[in-house]
């Protein structure tokens, strides 16, 4: 729970101090490969902490979520940032894909093991 608790007020941290215009790597604007990243590390980093619950998936998915967007409506008040549904996009494309990644790890460990 404490590293989740750190990485969140990691992510908001980052997300809330003023930015320059992102750059563009392979057509893609830098930020929102950042975004992908930073959630995708977000959802293993929050699964560790709700792998036990009935619905771990779906708890990491609405928690991360729920937070990425909180952060955006944050950003639309302050004069230095905006709100993005691009952001949401690939706050949301890096959860799904830590989640696939966490499940196909999964698996992988079971098949080893048997």
């Amino acid at each position: 729970m404490r590293l989740l608790v750190i990485y969140s007020i990691f992510v908001l941290f980052i997300s809330l101090i003023p930015v320059e215009e992102p750059r563009i790597l392979v057509g893609i604007p830098w930020d929102k490969i950042g975004h992908f990243f930073i959630y995708f590390i977000f959802a293993i980093i929050t699964y560790k902490t709700f792998f036990k619950s009935l619905h771990p998936y779906l708890y990491v998915f609405v928690y991360n979520f729920s937070f990425g967007l909180i952060v955006e409506i944050i950003q639309y008040f302050l004069p230095y940032r905006t709100f993005e549904f691009k952001d949401l996009f690939f706050n949301s494309l890096g959860i799904l894909v830590g989640l696939m990644f966490l499940r196909y790890f999964k698996l992988s460990l079971k098949l080893i093991n048997e």
